[in-house]
């Protein structure tokens, strides 16, 4: 679980809230200037969802003073723009657009059949937090709400292949299966 030091929550992680499929930012941050940002999640049938985003590159009309004065700067007005080319992520089950308890823009992907969940960075670039069910079962119904999904059957799938792994730990540890000394005893704590 990701750990960020700036969030006023008590538990110091990051709440998202407001799910949806598209929005524009209309102060992204890109290379030294601020620019217009889509995002939106494209569906294939076959495939599932993924999030896209596209920046438009501002173009500007550039006209000279013709007076003469003490300084001959260009004025530079906005002429519209061309949508740059759109960053895909990777194809999930269910992907949202969400905001971040810091302010900050994130794309939650439901991962199956592997039964977890990822939040990317706006920029599409780094995922910022993986969320699985065994570790903070709370978090994970929390984000499936968000993505519309049932997170029982992810749940009980995940318990599941928890007590098989810690089996196969056991027999191959030589320990017995329950006790004080077992492995399966760590899955109760």
């Amino acid at each position: 679980m990701s750990v960020i030091f700036d969030n006023p929550s008590p538990d110091k992680t990051r709440v998202y809230t407001d799910p949806r499929s598209e929005t524009q930012i209309d102060d992204w941050p890109s290379g030294g200037k601020r620019v217009t940002a889509k995002l939106w999640i494209e569906t294939d049938a076959k495939r599932g969802q993924r999030a896209v985003r596209a920046t438009l590159r501002p173009r500007y009309n550039w006209s000279f003073r013709t007076h003469r004065c003490k300084h001959h700067r260009p004025t530079r007005t906005l002429a519209g723009g061309d949508w740059g080319e759109p960053k895909k992520l990777t194809y999930s089950a269910v992907q949202r657009i969400v905001d971040g308890s810091d302010g900050k823009t994130y794309i939650a992907a439901l991962r199956l059949p592997y039964g977890f969940i990822t939040i990317y960075q706006g920029n599409l670039q780094y995922s910022e937090e993986i969320i699985f069910p065994h570790d903070n079962e709370a978090r994970f119904r929390q984000i499936c709400a968000l993505l519309d999904a049932d997170p029982e059957p992810l749940i009980e799938r995940d318990k599941r292949l928890q007590a098989a792994m810690w089996k196969a730990a056991d027999e191959a540890t030589g320990r017995p299966p329950s006790g004080t000394g077992s492995t399966a005893s760590m899955v109760e704590r």
